[in-house]
């Protein structure tokens, strides 16, 4: 949805209105249309259940050392969605991170338990980053290092996540140490040439 509003994804002849409305921007692009109701629905359901696992992962009991590092894993891979479904919904439910407004600027609401029935207000924009970046601490401290194609989030996914968050904090100089850091380790070459740029797309 994100990619049509910003004309990056255009509709064909045939396309039989689906996302019609981000499309023509209309009077009926309503806060009930499904492009919007069910985005916000479905980060929410799947921090219901993030919440549940962060709750109830540690209640496991495991019988030896390998089991219980794969659990403080699973948890860290918990903390870190948790950051990234966070974020998906204060970049398109919320003003910009803005330094200087963010502590006032409404964000979206705040639910760290699962509490399915739970209606709290909108957090601030500052709270809700500060959210994440504290989930991402606790994912890094839990996650092992990924390797290039891996199929399980790691801490290398936290480091280039972090970074991306920085980003949009304007904290450039966070997120310069962040992708540094993961860039350091040498697991993934920067792509700095033709040949290398059309193998990693084509």
């Amino acid at each position: 949805n994100t990619d049509i509003q910003g004309d990056q994804f255009n509709a064909g002849a045939e396309f039989g209105n689906r996302g019609g409305a981000p499309h023509t921007w209309g009077e009926n692009f309503l806060a009930n249309d499904y492009s919007i109701r069910d985005n916000w629905a479905a980060n929410y359901t799947a921090l219901s259940n993030v919440n549940s696992a962060i709750a109830n992962f540690p209640r496991i009991e495991t019988n030896d050392d390998a089991e219980a590092q794969q659990l403080e894993e699973y948890i860290g891979a918990a903390y870190l969605l948790r950051a990234l479904y966070y974020h998906r919904l204060v970049i398109r439910f919320a003003k910009p991170y803005n330094p200087s407004t963010a502590s006032t600027d409404l964000g979206v609401p705040l639910v760290l338990t699962y509490a399915p029935a739970l209606k709290p207000a909108r957090a601030t924009v500052q709270q809700v980053y500060d959210q994440i970046l504290s989930d991402l601490e606790e994912a890094k401290l839990r996650l092992g290092a990924g390797s290039p194609m891996s199929p399980r989030l790691s801490l290398d996914a936290a480091l280039a996540f972090e970074s991306r968050v920085l980003l949009h904090m304007q904290n450039w100089n966070g997120a310069v140490s962040a992708a540094q850091t993961l860039i350091n380790t040498g697991r993934y070459p920067l792509v700095n040439d033709l040949p290398g740029l059309e193998n990693m797309w084509v």
